[in-house]
């Protein structure tokens, strides 16, 4: 599965990633940063 972070400044970011082995697939500082067309959203055909 896809997963975007979007980590709390105020907490360690590698050792939080650790402690649950996450592997995301986009790291970013703030969802103001993401390009929203690199991924699909729901179904076409609704």
């Amino acid at each position: 599965m896809e997963v975007v972070m979007v980590p709390d400044p105020e907490l360690p970011m590698s050792s939080s990633i650790e402690e649950v082995d996450a592997h995301p697939t986009v790291i970013i500082k703030s969802l103001n940063d993401f390009n929203f067309d690199v991924f699909e959203w729901g179904q076409n055909n609704l």
